[in-house]
């Protein structure tokens, strides 16, 4: 039967990875018909590689919905997708009439009825800072980069920690913004990890409630110990002035070999600067 569904995969892993997308965490948000699923060539590169593996387009009118759904702000640039059988990341494309949204043969991994057409989200681009772990540090490190480097990186965030129940600026620096899916999904089982818990928490730090106030000073410390464990555990050690960016290729056919495009914005609080102020 998993033969029937997921096509003559003969690798154990494979096979795994494709059962587990129909269990990937992901909010619903619009229902879609036929009409607005669109399938066009995937785009190669002159060796014959796919050049668009997994990234599809979506227009404006269907972003803005998708916005609605997960009352958002401002519509994101990226949205990584479930959609029945396929899977990927699809980037806002002004010139789509409509509201439609544009899959490659290189998204489709099996294939679903007609009933699954609802355009789950598992995450979108927002302003994020980069972090390291244990693996990018040990290729750093190969590549010539001084540990004195990380050390640095390591003592400044352990001191922005301890700052973080006494600091309301410290305080907001670590509930800047909601974690990625990824990150969610690996510390799942810790509230301090969820997106609901950062976002209340960076409610009544901006609402000014006192750092000493017994409830919220619990969670200061709940999610101090965390992101201590963090650090023990898997150094994970955020970069400042960096950011975390969803890569896809170029539709428009603008950019030269060896040229990338990289747009961010400044809204993350980072070391050194008010929440909320701009970078000039």
């Amino acid at each position: 039967h998993q033969r029937r569904v997921h096509g003559d995969i003969r690798l154990p892993s494979k096979m795994a990875s494709r059962m587990g997308q129909a269990c990937s965490k992901s909010t619903p948000t619009v229902g879609l018909a036929p009409q607005q699923i669109e399938i066009v060539p995937d785009m190669l590169s002159p060796d014959g590689t796919v050049f668009s593996d997994g990234c599809g387009l979506i227009s404006m009118e269907l972003a803005n919905s998708v916005r609605r759904e997960l009352e958002l702000p401002l519509v994101p640039s990226v949205f990584q997708i479930r959609l029945g059988g396929a899977k990927g990341v699809v980037s806002v494309d002004r010139r789509l009439q409509g509201s439609v949204v544009q899959l490659r043969p290189s998204m489709i991994k099996f294939p679903a009825n007609q009933a699954h057409t609802n355009l789950e989200v598992c995450d979108y681009s927002k302003p994020q800072l980069g972090y390291l772990n244990r693996e990018f540090i040990t290729i750093l490190e190969a590549l010539g980069i001084p540990p004195g480097s990380f050390k640095r990186l390591l003592e400044r965030e352990i001191e922005r920690l301890t700052l973080m129940t006494v600091d309301r600026q410290q305080a907001l620096y670590h509930f800047r913004s909601p974690p990625s899916a990824q990150v969610e999904e690996e510390e799942e089982g810790y509230e301090c990890g969820r997106t609901d818990f950062v976002m209340k928490v960076k409610a009544l730090l901006l609402a000014g409630h006192s750092l000493q106030d017994p409830y919220l000073h619990k969670l200061l410390k709940g999610r101090q110990k965390h992101q201590l464990a963090l650090l023990r555990e898997k150094a994970r050690i955020p970069v400042p002035h960096s950011r975390t960016a969803f890569g896809i290729t170029d539709p428009l056919g603008v950019l030269r070999a060896g040229e990338v495009f990289f747009q961010f914005s400044s809204e993350v609080c980072e070391p050194g600067r008010r929440f909320g102020e701009k970078r000039q």
